[in-house]
């Protein structure tokens, strides 16, 4: 049975129980989550739960291994059923022997082919009333055919097995535009409410870390009555904010013409631990995504964005864009129109304060910076402190001189 992360544990309180789970993709956090889930399913008295449990750390060698399979495979009278938790199942694999002889067999081939051995008999040969639930932290997938290699993983070799006599569990990637949905889903799963735009709004306040979000989101839970509606102010005022975002905070005040605001803020950054290389790097990665913006908008792109966030709007304008275009930008890394609608609007509102010649000069200066910071053929002028300090303070008077008061360098 394959089933994926979200709706598998409805899926399982209706299926009968399964000796083997096997949990794995690319979030460690929502494995064990899931994990700590299965087994209250599975157990639901505490007390029967923490008699029938052990757990096994498979990153500790061979030897974890086989206290696992003794485990899996004996049985006293006794025991009412075993629950076997064994995390870091990716972690153990064949040891290949350096030229084996030629037609050497598989004891030969590996020098740990005993310990798997000893995992594939307790694996092909489960006994009633034991269950384990392997976590795999990292993606899973189908064996090649017979023709093809297979892999030197102990999970991996057995997976099909897994898939036809257990449960195997993926929590896949989450791409960007997916990551509203799950905050959304997880709020609902917690009794509140919140609407798209907002989701957005919290995603790119706190981060794109799962288990940061998750822990917010527990917050908000908190804080909040049942079936109330999370608004951006709830957001701004309860959710704890990324490094990444304060950053893109401080580039806003900059952006805005609030040097001295930006400067007040950098120094609350570098308290906090931020190191100066990220910083440098936030406003890189904000930088490109304005020069995108000012390359669509001087071809006559987003012209009708309102300058208040509207997702459907930002769509729109976004699937107005040409493949030429898409092209072009694709060398730079991510194409803007294929973001998310909040970061495609927030890089046309930087962008519309600078023509792209200002943009491009803004970008040497921060690599220049870059460079200096990393000793890279540029000698260092000044403490990190410093150089941050000028690159803030002269982008602000760029940004005065190049838009005046209060204006904007519209598309």
């Amino acid at each position: 049975m394959e089933l994926s992360g979200p709706t598998a544990l409805d899926k399982l309180k209706s299926a009968a129980a399964r000796p083997f789970y096997v949990c794995h993709g690319e979030y460690e956090f929502l494995n064990k989550e899931f994990a700590s889930d299965l087994v209250k399913l599975l157990w639901p008295d505490d007390a029967a739960r923490a008699g029938a449990m052990q757990k096994f750390d498979w990153a500790e060698g061979d030897g974890a291994v086989d206290a696992w399979a003794e485990a899996a495979s004996a049985m006293s009278l006794f025991d009412e059923g075993k629950l076997l938790i064994v995390d870091n199942a990716h972690v153990p694999a064949l040891k290949r022997v350096p030229n084996p002889p030629a037609k050497a067999k598989n004891p030969d081939k590996f020098s740990n082919w005993s310990a798997y051995r000893r995992f594939e008999r307790a694996v092909e040969e489960p006994l009633e009333g034991v269950v384990t639930v392997l976590l795999c932290h990292e993606p899973l997938k189908a064996v090649k055919t017979l023709t093809g290699r297979r892999s030197d993983k102990f999970v991996q070799r057995l997976y099909p097995h897994f898939s036809d006599k257990g449960a195997v569990v993926a929590f896949e990637k989450l791409w960007e535009n997916q990551m509203a949905g799950w905050i959304n889903s997880r709020l609902m799963a917690r009794s509140l409410r919140m609407a798209g735009d907002t989701a957005e709004f919290f995603l790119a306040w706190a981060g794109s870390d799962l288990r940061h979000l998750a822990n917010e989101i527990e917050k908000l839970a908190v804080f909040l009555g049942e079936g109330e509606l999370v608004t951006e102010d709830h957001v701004r005022t309860l959710v704890t904010s990324s490094d990444d975002q304060f950053v893109y905070q401080i580039f806003d005040s900059i952006m805005d013409g609030r040097g001295d605001e930006a400067l007040r803020m950098l120094d609350m950054a570098l308290e906090g631990n931020t190191q100066p290389l990220m910083i440098v790097a936030s406003f890189g990665g904000a930088l490109r995504d304005a020069w995108q913006a000012r390359y669509l908008l001087d071809r006559g792109y987003f012209k009708r964005m309102p300058a208040r966030y509207n997702k459907a709007q930002v769509i729109s304008e976004c699937a107005r864009v040409g493949q030429s275009e898409r092209a072009v930008l694709a060398r730079d890394g991510k194409c803007l129109p294929e973001r998310t609608p909040f970061v495609v609007h927030h890089a046309v509102r930087r962008a519309r304060l600078m023509p792209l010649k200002t943009i491009e000069a803004v970008m040497r200066r921060l690599l220049d910076i870059d460079c200096q910071l990393k000793g890279i053929n540029r000698p260092k002028k000044g403490t990190d402190l410093i150089l941050l300090q000028q690159f803030i303070s002269d982008l602000s008077f760029v940004i005065r001189k190049a838009s005046g008061p209060r204006k904007r360098v519209h598309g």
